[in-house]
């Protein structure tokens, strides 16, 4: 009896130490685990806030581009810059540019004026009726960005405004680069290139056909996000994208016609020359964003400034925006 039981006891142990048969362990804990979660509950609060200002700024990076006379020609026509507040159930926007453009968004209607024409009821359009192409909506896409499980890829201690914060690196997939250039939460402009233009005119040519569904843009999203740990909430973040130049050393066209809203501020001083990081490297990163190779490739930027979170003080309607909202 004895000797069977050790033989049983023996060939358990065989099977368990076999190639392939050892015991199931747990997954190895995820060392960024802390850090992703810190960055949602940050995105959650601060796009939970209302009376809260803000600051936008876009167009095409300068460094990337500074050799290429059609995207400096593009550059004016591309950028944006804008500031304005989100509040409970209304949204304010003021923009750069001599025209002194102004939205307002309150229960679902669009007002709109400029230096020429007073409040106006609009849909997509400034107050002279051109198109606008993009409309920012700051809030939206910090609420979009807090309900993905982003991909954090590097953290660092930095300051703003001569406040500590921690700056979150992530890069997205191709899933949330597409939601997020469709909901029109970044502005087309960061991702549209030479042949996205040419697609879309071979769709406006299409007729009737069957729509196909479409593609998210070839545009690799790098973000560096900004966040005070003591109070949790995000100050900044900070958006690059990278659109191919197909095999040309043109900067995509990112705009045919119409008005961007008010050039993005010059910068001060040029950026020094600096070598170009091979591909072949892990990743450097600069102030929260890596340093990827800039050949061949478009590169834009879109910053987005929060402030006074939930103590923007909201601005009294005048009689003409009443009776146009009613």
């Amino acid at each position: 009896m004895k000797s069977l039981a050790l033989s049983v006891l023996s060939a358990t142990l065989l099977v368990a130490i076999l190639p392939g048969q050892a015991p199931a362990q747990d997954p190895a804990p995820d060392p960024k685990a802390a850090t992703k979660k810190r960055l949602t509950g940050a995105l959650k609060k601060t796009a939970s806030l209302s009376d809260t200002a803000f600051t936008i700024k876009w167009g095409p990076d300068k460094k990337a581009n500074k050799n290429n006379p059609f995207a400096q020609m593009l550059g004016q026509r591309t950028s944006g810059n804008v500031r304005g507040s989100w509040h409970d159930g209304h949204r304010t926007l003021k923009f750069g540019g001599k025209e002194k453009d102004e939205l307002l968004f309150r229960d679902g209607r669009m007002l709109a004026r400029d230096d020429k024409r007073d409040w106006c009821l609009r849909s997509n359009h400034w107050a002279d009726g051109n198109k606008i192409d993009h409309i920012p909506d700051p809030q939206s896409l910090v609420q979009q960005l807090a309900a993905w499980p982003l991909a954090v890829t590097n953290r660092t201690a930095g300051a703003f405004n001569d406040r500590p914060v921690e700056i979150i690196s992530v890069t997205l997939n191709e899933e949330q680069v597409g939601e997020l250039f469709w909901s029109g939460s970044l502005p087309e402009a960061l991702a549209t290139s030479q042949a996205n233009v040419f697609r879309i005119a071979q769709r406006l040519g299409g007729g009737r056909a069957a729509r196909a569904a479409a593609t998210p843009p070839d545009v690799t999203i790098d973000l560096a996000i900004a966040l005070d740990p003591g109070t949790n909430l995000v100050h900044e973040i900070r958006v690059r994208a990278w659109t191919p130049n197909d095999g040309n050393n043109n900067m995509g066209v990112f705009v045919i016609g119409g008005q961007v809203g008010g050039a993005a501020e010059e910068e001060e001083e040029e950026e020094e020359e600096e070598e170009e990081p091979d591909e072949n490297t892990p990743l450097v990163y600069e102030n929260g964003l890596p340093k990827r190779p800039r050949k061949k490739v478009s590169v834009a930027n879109f910053t987005l400034t929060l402030k006074e979170h939930g103590k923007h003080a909201t601005t009294e309607l005048s009689d003409r925006q009443k009776t146009l909202l009613r």
